[in-house]
């Protein structure tokens, strides 16, 4: 994982885990969720976005709310709002992330699709397609950029292991 911006180490080696464990079981590659958080959020713990979003995978509270109760965040917040500051724990951020990234990757069954509707939300990307309109697709390539990077260095690493 890139530089942690000051995490204690157990904090970072928790993120760590939470992002190799929700990626694993939602079939996502943990390379793609760290490219998503780099271009989110660049691994800023409580980057907010001028539309609110937040955290590392910068997560607005009403999707959050949303999808509280389909994902195990370890706190109950089953039939009730979730505060915002609260995607700013690293853990229930990615933990909803990755489960809304898999979320829209069986709605558009297409990666670059999802990672769009991430971007822009999955009503506008529906109605672009249902209207024939183009999709833009400008964050997608930047996130798969970014995972490309990282798979060039995961397999340099690799290649280097005895």
């Amino acid at each position: 994982m890139p530089s942690n911006g000051g995490l204690e180490d157990a904090s970072a080696w928790a993120i760590s885990e939470t992002i190799r464990t929700e990626s694993h079981k939602y079939s996502l590659d943990p390379l793609l969720v760290l490219a998503v958080i780099e271009v989110e959020s660049r691994f800023q713990l409580a980057a907010v976005s001028e539309r609110g979003a937040r955290g590392l995978m910068q997560i607005r509270p009403l999707v959050a709310t949303a999808l509280a109760d389909q994902v195990d965040l370890g706190v109950d917040f089953a039939d009730r709002e979730i505060h915002p500051e609260a995607l700013d724990d690293p853990i229930i951020n990615i933990k909803l992330g990755a489960f809304y990234l898999q979320y829209l990757h069986k709605r558009f069954r297409d990666t670059k699709l999802a990672l769009t509707a991430y971007n822009w939300g999955p009503t506008e990307i529906r109605n672009r397609l249902d209207m024939e309109e183009a999709v833009p697709l400008d964050y997608a390539m930047k996130v798969l950029s970014a995972y490309n990077t990282y798979r060039r260095i995961d397999r340099q690493g690799l290649q280097q292991r005895p």
